[in-house]
């Protein structure tokens, strides 16, 4: 399985970043129902022995992997109505309260290190490892860090996160992939154009 990369700040800003590369060649990253649940394991949203359950399940299952990716659409469309100032239809709303409405009907009460806390015990059926993704994805829509939710400023590049810096001006969502090609692309224009060379000194 892949290591995935982990950049939003949020699980499920990450979630929604499961679609990598740059446009227009898009690359699905949750390919496989197999794939999925590595993801929600590797993001901590499911521990080792759920997901060594869900992957004896997993060469079967579709569904759920089908269920997984329209949650990421309908997450996908709000969250750029966010970015966009604008509000998303209604529909996609509904889907992931819908989702969420699942993932509660099958959570539990339960004492946490601190205090009591809505949680899944570990479970062999191939839906819940959406349950999980659909809390965080309430949690994100209803916290302050919507605020914080920008788009890499490379043109063609569709990753999100959450802008923690000081001033908000992470420009990127990684430093050492669209940054570097950034900085590596003035450094160029400003060879050709005669300026001093040097790559420009990182902005964040």
């Amino acid at each position: 399985m892949m290591a995935f990369k982990l950049i939003g700040g949020h699980p499920a800003v990450d979630f929604l970043n499961t679609v990598g590369g740059f446009e227009p060649a898009l690359v699905e990253l949750l390919p496989s129902y197999a794939d999925l649940v590595a993801w929600a394991e590797q993001t901590g949203l499911i521990g080792p022995e759920q997901a060594g359950r869900l992957r004896a399940a997993a060469r079967q299952e579709t569904a759920t992997l089908a269920r997984a990716h329209e949650l990421r659409a309908h997450l996908e469309a709000v969250i750029r109505a966010e970015l966009a100032g604008t509000a998303p239809d209604r529909h996609h709303l509904d889907a992931i309260h819908d989702a969420y409405v699942a993932a509660l009907a099958a959570a539990r009460l339960g004492r946490g290190p601190a205090a009591y806390a809505w949680g899944w015990p570990a479970s062999d059926e191939p839906e819940s490892v959406l349950w999980p993704i659909a809390d965080r994805i309430v949690g994100l829509l209803g916290s302050a860090d919507l605020a914080r939710l920008a788009e890499c400023s490379t043109a063609n590049c569709r990753w999100i996160y959450l802008d923690r810096t000081k001033n908000h001006n992470r420009r990127w969502c990684s430093d050492d992939t669209c940054g570097v090609n950034a900085r590596m692309r003035r450094y160029r224009a400003a060879r050709r154009a005669g300026s001093p060379a040097g790559v420009p000194a990182r902005e964040r």
